[in-house]
């Protein structure tokens, strides 16, 4: 059980919780197999109608990257640790700001909604 089989039974299990998720979204189970059928067999229609990233992710996924490639360089797992207090209040405060930026006012489903 090398990485290569760790990967593929990592990904396996996520598709197959994906997948559960999707049963409890569905009202009907036409709807299911509609949904199912779009899945295995339609690749003719890629567009998928998500918006544009949120400016919290343009924010966000360099802001995260950045700290992570730089405590990798360091080969020091408590690099921020050792910084200032003050350095690490700002990168507190900022990784605050984001996420504050990408929450929503807009109400959203349970996943268990309809039972």
């Amino acid at each position: 059980a090398g990485l290569l089989g760790k990967t593929t039974s990592t990904a396996v299990f996520f598709a197959i919780t994906c997948y559960g998720w999707l049963l409890f979204r569905a009202e009907s189970f036409e709807q299911i197999s509609a949904f199912t059928r779009i899945l295995l067999f339609d690749f003719g229609n890629l567009a998928f109608g998500a918006d544009l990233p949120r400016f919290a992710a343009l924010l966000g996924i360099p802001l995260l990257a950045a700290i992570e490639v730089t405590e990798h360089f360091s080969c020091d797992r408590r690099f921020y640790l050792r910084q200032p207090a003050l350095l690490q209040g700002a990168l507190y405060a900022l990784m605050i700001f984001v996420l504050t930026l990408g929450t929503s006012n807009e109400p959203a489903q349970f996943i268990y909604f309809a039972f």
